[in-house]
């Protein structure tokens, strides 16, 4: 007799083994989380970048260190 045929009487068990629904959402999610913040991020480099080569703040506020002055 193995182990997994006596859980103690229960009728159901929940596993979150491989090939379940939730570790399919987890894995999904997971990869959109990374994919939408290398996007994120490629978006704010580019402005960023962009405002730098016009000469232009990169976002309102006082001026950091190499950033040109907001009038």
């Amino acid at each position: 007799m193995s182990h997994i045929d006596t859980y103690d009487g229960a009728t159901w068990v929940y596993t979150f083994g491989p090939g379940s629904f939730m570790t399919v959402l987890f894995v999904i999610l997971a990869i959109a989380s990374v994919i939408g913040f290398l996007a994120m991020m490629t978006r704010h480099e580019n402005h960023a970048y962009a405002a730098m080569l016009a000469h232009e703040p990169v976002e309102p506020g006082p001026a950091v260190e190499g950033e040109p002055q907001a009038y």
